[in-house]
């Protein structure tokens, strides 16, 4: 099983961030239209240790 929602994040020259869906059928347009205006930086988005055990366990940590 899977604890990651396969995502990635994309910050640009002016701060911003958008975050994509990798099973996006439109990812790859996206992502052109993005590094046309400016891509600084793209990241996978990893899970946190209380994300995954808030999934497995359906409540928090407290």
């Amino acid at each position: 099983e899977s604890f990651s929602d396969r995502t990635i994040a994309i910050m640009m020259q002016d701060g911003t961030n958008n975050i994509l869906t990798l099973n996006d059928p439109d990812l790859n347009q996206k992502i052109a239209a993005l590094i046309g205006q400016g891509v600084v930086k793209i990241n996978t988005v990893e899970p946190s240790l209380e994300d995954v055990f808030i999934r497995m366990t359906g409540r928090g940590l407290q």
